[in-house]
């Protein structure tokens, strides 16, 4: 962060304009004599009172009360009554405080006197302005100045706790009815008829989030801005139907052709109501080969953080190509865009060349909820077969996807902001209307005048193709029987385009700010599980693939990267993005007395060490969904994890 200093600062040390004093380097040099104030980034981690910790606890209850049965042979039922909360509890810890920083940093020389003439304790000592003042007599001077000069006194009045407090509800009351009316609707050419499900659900969705004073005001140096409270609730009521009609039974070239269709309508307390619908068609020519076809039209309604999440400037985006300091020996460290294109996105020709880069990768947004959203929605098409020879007990599946997502919601998190100034750079110009630069040029050093505006949206569109296999043998061997089952997915096409009409970049393969958690062109799950002759005893392996991914920045594609070349080595000696990676899963289990069983098992069984990606840079780990400077979501950052459980069956 900025701030603003003294530059008569006893702290510092004070000299001739030759001197190379700290007076000369930070004021002097900029004609600031000692009695202005020198606008200065501090960028010092607060390395002698420990990193910062975060305290996060979840707490949740489900309660289900239900009721099915059959009104006759034709008629059952099944309803339900649920109510479920989930609270969480967040403390963090070690963050300083963005305005005792501003104070602490602000040094004089006490020289004040007692109403009796004689000097107060502290005279001629550096004590902060703030204390001499009396506009805050807890402070304490932070001296980073020097090495090994920070007092503890300094980092308990700097270090300020932050709390947030969350509580999500759901409420569901449900009731549907399944008839089976073989025996009054059925075709001539089938032994089966028609089976339909019709049925009501009423929904009710409470969100109360709630944080302290040093959240709210963005006090918080290391989150990023402020963090603001979110309270609201919607409900919704739906009505629903779906049938399975078969058309053909045991006839050569279809011993099986049925039709399926399904409807739902959903009317939200927000303003709007929705559509689904679906239709499929499933025909087995012969026993072991079926072909199944199907297209589904689905929504998703905007949550409660989308729709009433206050605004504000908080993290978003990880890169600024505009900025970088022309003119030092890192020649890395220049602007990787032009002046004429930097000149579009707000930068003066004075400031190009002049803005430094954040050095952890993250730059601000302007974030925040809609509640004039709209759902998004999308249409998906799937076909594919399934194939059961007459050897043991295999069957594979497999199937190719097709879904495009309409109205794409961004959001409240942001994650638009490199792809909005890229487009801007581009010579897009209604992208640059979203970027707003602070005094300095910057979209990082001043938290309230920098940022590029990211709030909820409808947007683009998202598309996704590809196949999913799924293929399971089973082979007994007397008394006992080894089962391998193999799931995965070739991942075609991951497209985004953010706004309407525009263009658009495919993640598939890459990860970042933009693309988020890595998409590998493959992934899978094989599992191998063997049930011993020895009673109730069974063990299984899983081994976990993901596929090689490179971070966006190599993307050929501008919306995303644009620069093919080779990126220098992480930490891990990772050159361009992260390898494939595998991990084995072991678990064994035993039932007793047909009631009792016990589960033992290690996840990540042979303690393989997540893929290191720095933060910022073009090694692209952004801080928040890359937690831990890895992506959590996909590789394992904990390590091996052993686990116990025993199961009772009433």
């Amino acid at each position: 962060m900025t701030f603003s200093l003294n530059c008569n600062n006893p702290l510092w040390t004070q000299g001739g304009a030759n001197s190379g004093s700290e007076f000369q380097e930070f004021c002097g040099q900029f004609n600031l004599t000692p009695n202005d104030q020198a606008q200065m980034l501090i960028g010092r981690r607060n390395v002698e009172g420990g990193g910062r910790q975060d305290d996060v606890g979840h707490q949740s209850y489900r309660v289900v009360a239900g009721l099915r049965g059959e009104l006759n042979d034709i008629l059952s039922y099944d309803g339900y009554l649920l109510h479920g909360e989930t609270k969480r509890n967040s403390t963090y810890n070690n963050d300083f405080s963005s305005r005792r920083t501003a104070l602490a940093l602000n040094v004089a020389i006490d020289n004040r006197h007692n109403p009796d003439g004689s000097p107060v304790a502290t005279f001629g000592t550096p004590q902060c302005v703030a204390f001499i003042s009396g506009a805050d007599p807890n402070c304490v001077p932070w001296n980073i100045w020097k090495p090994g000069a920070v007092d503890p006194a300094a980092l308990a009045y700097l270090q300020t706790p932050g709390f947030q407090r969350a509580t999500a509800r759901t409420e569901i009351a449900h009731i549907d009815m399944t008839a089976d009316l073989t025996s009054m609707v059925k075709l001539p050419s089938t032994e089966t008829g028609l089976v339909f499900n019709v049925g009501a659900e009423y929904r009710d969705e409470k969100t109360n989030f709630t944080v302290d004073e040093a959240f709210r005001t963005g006090d918080l140096s290391g989150q990023g801005g402020a963090t603001l409270p979110v309270l609201g609730r919607f409900d919704v009521s739906e009505v629903f139907a779906e049938g399975r009609l078969p058309l053909i039974e045991g006839k050569t070239g279809a011993k099986a052709l049925s039709i399926e269709a399904g409807y739902r309508f959903s009317d939200y307390s927000t303003g709007f109501s929705t559509d689904t619908y679906k239709a499929g068609l499933d025909w087995a020519p012969i026993d072991m080969l079926r072909f199944r076809a199907s297209y589904q039209h689905a929504v998703r309604a905007p949550n409660i953080g989308e729709l009433f999440s206050a605004t504000s400037v908080a993290l978003d985006g990880s890169s600024d190509p505009c900025a970088g300091i022309i003119g030092d020996a890192d020649t890395t460290n220049d602007p990787t865009a032009t002046q004429a294109q930097c000149a579009l996105s707000g930068m003066t020709g004075t400031q190009y060349g002049h803005v430094p880069q954040n050095p952890s990768g993250q730059y601000n947004g302007f974030l925040g909820g809609n509640p004039d959203l709209k759902p998004e929605s999308s249409d998906t098409v799937s076909y594919g077969l399934v194939f059961r020879p007459d050897v043991g007990d295999l069957s594979v599946a497999i199937d190719y996807f097709d879904i495009k997502v309409e109205d794409t919601i961004s959001s409240t998190a942001g994650g638009n902001a490199d792809t909005y100034i890229n487009n801007c750079l581009a010579g897009q110009t209604n992208f640059c209307d979203l970027v707003h630069r602070d005094s300095l040029g910057s979209l990082w050093l001043s938290q309230s005048q920098a940022y590029i505006v990211d709030t909820s949206l409808n947007l683009g569109t998202l598309k996704t193709t590809g196949v999913d296999l799924q293929a399971s043998y089973t082979l007994n061997l007397g008394e006992h029987r080894l089962g391998f089952n193999l799931v995965g997915t070739k991942l075609f096409e991951l497209s985004n385009a953010p706004l309407p009409g525009g263009p658009s970049y495919d993640c598939t393969g890459f990860y970042g700010n933009t693309c988020g958690v890595p998409s590998p062109h493959w992934r899978h799950s094989f599992r191998t599980n063997w049930r011993t002759p020895w009673n109730g005893l069974d063990i299984a392996a899983t081994w976990r693939y993901y596929g090689d991914a490179r971070t966006e920045h190599l993307s050929a594609n501008p919306q995303i990267g644009g620069n093919p070349g080779v990126v220098d080595a992480n930490a891990n000696g990772i050159a361009n993005g992260v390898p494939a990676y595998s991990y084995v899963d072991l678990t064994a289990s035993m039932t007793f007395a047909e009631k009792f069983t016990f589960r033992v098992g290690a996840n990540n069984l042979l303690d393989k060490t997540p893929p290191i990606i720095p933060s910022g840079g073009v090694t692209d780990c952004p801080a928040g969904p890359c937690n831990g400077n890895t992506w959590a979501q996909v590789y394992d950052a904990l390590g091996r994890q052993v686990f116990a459980t025993v199961t009772v069956d009433f």
